[in-house]
């Protein structure tokens, strides 16, 4: 009997291989979508920008990873799916960037210990509602996976657990007028999805609501914000009020 594919972690352990090769065909521009490789240029670009000790949620296939730890940063990096997280690992390996892996528990104490002085980038096996964090880190970073985590206790609650460990948080949501190109890119893929309203569901897989602005702002109360929009969607930063709001920021 063929187990049933229950959300994003079932999905990533069961697609690991072609979600790497998708997510390769969208940085290289063969996805066919020119928006969403502009778009993931768009998020890269933010992380250029980042310096000192950084959470990343989702470490997914360390593309975002690799750039942030040659940069110089120490990267924690949080990920659900055990075989996402061996791919990261490797990946990691070949770009010749030191990475270690610790469990969900007692995690806190490892990214403690590692934000003292480790090197490169510290996976977490976890789930990212579940795990403690310390405070330490000078940007958290979640690029178009907080929808993923569900409405409630899902997305709400690890943003604000970023933001209690972080100065600046980073975030991006894709846009609900552009889900059908998103959709495109993973039919051209072999996945098969379906839109309805401001949610895309992936067959076997799972499903990802546009969060609206008002509600992502809405839950970063006295932070200092700024958006930048995309046809593809908005990336958010925001910067805890400390002195004066840096320009452009509101």
């Amino acid at each position: 009997m063929v187990p049933r594919i229950r959300g994003p972690k079932e999905f990533y352990d069961s697609n690991t291989a072609r979600y790497h090769d998708f997510e390769r065909a969208i940085d290289e521009g063969r996805i066919g979508v020119p928006e969403l490789t502009d778009f993931r240029l768009m998020e890269r670009q933010k992380l250029e920008a980042m310096k000192g000790n950084i959470l990343y949620i989702g470490a997914g296939t360390a593309s975002h990873l690799i750039p942030l730890a040659k940069n110089g940063c120490r990267v924690v990096a949080l990920e659900i799916s055990q075989h996402m997280l061996e791919l990261s690992k490797a990946n990691l390996q070949d770009a010749g960037v030191p990475v270690t892996i610790i469990a969900q528990k007692n995690a806190k104490a490892g990214i403690e210990e590692f934000l003292q002085g480790g090197k490169g980038v510290l996976l977490v096996h976890g789930d990212a509602r579940k795990i403690g964090l310390p405070n330490g880190f000078d940007h958290a970073v979640s690029f178009c996976t907080l929808p993923l985590m569900g409405r409630f206790l899902g997305w709400r609650n690890v943003l604000k657990k970023m933001a209690r460990s972080a100065n600046n948080v980073v975030v991006s949501v894709y846009s609900r007028e552009n889900l059908g190109k998103l959709a495109a890119a993973y039919s051209r893929f072999g996945f098969v999805p379906s839109i309805r309203g401001g949610t895309i569901k992936v067959k076997g897989g799972f499903s990802y609501t546009v969060l609206p602005n008002e509600r992502i702002n809405d839950a970063m109360p006295g932070w200092y914000k700024h958006t930048e929009e995309h046809p593809m969607g908005t990336i958010y930063s925001f910067k805890k009020r400390v002195g004066t709001a840096p320009r452009g920021v509101v």
